[in-house]
């Protein structure tokens, strides 16, 4: 580290690039949980950061109210995602008092705190990511982006995710070897449309978020598997249950005021990378 808190020639390569951590920028962990640059990109690493990205965004319109619920199998991990016809939605991230909404096509975070919820922009949040980008040594940050890994995902055959089949997507690795369970599970099942427009539009405004810290590139390829049609398994999150029923427009309203940009700046100040 320098004294003003940037990275010194070859401090990416220190950290060890084999497994291509970064720390240097995160939300606070005690008031919110979505990751922005803090990634060990192993296959187990990878998923949770791409489950980060799949949980912001915004949602195009449906054709009906439509409520789907994920899990992860052996763990105590669940997530609903609510999605109104109008291309309002609302979902929980997986853990207690996180939570998304987009409405009007704009995305937000919700975050749970003791005094109340922290509302943020995520046109916001990717504004402070870029700021926070712009802070860091240019070396250090040419670095981060030249080596950031371009995730490949290769089709390899169905699978069948309770009671849906779908197309499998494995993560592969540099050496070609693929990843023990598949990244993806995809279902062109036309029932399940809505959902999976919902997802690619929410990867998309994602993706146009974090190119500030690494660029689009290397989550592409799982842009392109998103588009083909639903995930009925993602990041290890199987879908249980789709019910096609009227949802409340309440669920879609923001429980207060959006934070102003200089408090989002307070919120997800970072965190120094030896931390």
């Amino acid at each position: 580290m320098t004294a003003g808190g940037g990275l010194r020639k070859g401090s990416f390569q220190s950290w060890g690039r084999n497994n291509w951590t970064m720390r240097c920028l995160h939300l606070n962990h005690q008031n919110a949980t979505t990751l922005i640059a803090e990634a060990i990109v192993d296959r187990d690493h990878m998923k949770m950061l791409a489950s980060c990205f799949l949980l912001v965004g915004v949602a195009s319109p449906a054709l009906a109210d439509l409520t789907a619920r994920y899990a992860k199998p052996g763990t105590s991990f669940a997530m609903t995602v609510e999605i109104a016809s109008n291309g309002n939605m609302r979902g929980d991230a997986g853990q207690p008092g996180v939570s998304f909404i987009t409405r009007d096509g704009h995305g937000y975070f919700l975050k749970s705190t003791s005094t109340g919820t922290d509302v943020m922009r995520v046109e916001d949040m990717g504004e402070v990511m870029s700021e926070q980008m712009a802070k860091l040594d240019p070396q250090f940050r040419a670095e981060m982006q030249q080596h950031a890994p371009v995730i490949k995902l290769v089709e390899k055959g169905t699978m069948t995710i309770n009671g849906r089949t779908g197309t499998a997507y494995f993560m592969q690795a540099e050496n070609g070897s693929l990843s023990p369970a598949p990244w993806a599970v995809i279902s062109k099942d036309p029932a399940l449309a809505p959902l999976g427009s919902a997802m690619v539009h929410q990867f998309e405004m994602s993706m146009a978020t974090m190119s500030a810290t690494m660029g689009t590139a290397p989550f592409a390829n799982m842009l392109a598997v998103l588009k083909t049609g639903a995930p009925i398994s993602f990041a290890g999150a199987d879908l249980q249950s789709v019910e096609v029923n009227p949802i409340p427009a309440s669920h879609f309203e923001l429980p207060g005021k959006p934070e102003s940009l200089d408090r989002v700046r307070q919120l997800m100040s970072p965190t120094p990378p030896n931390q």
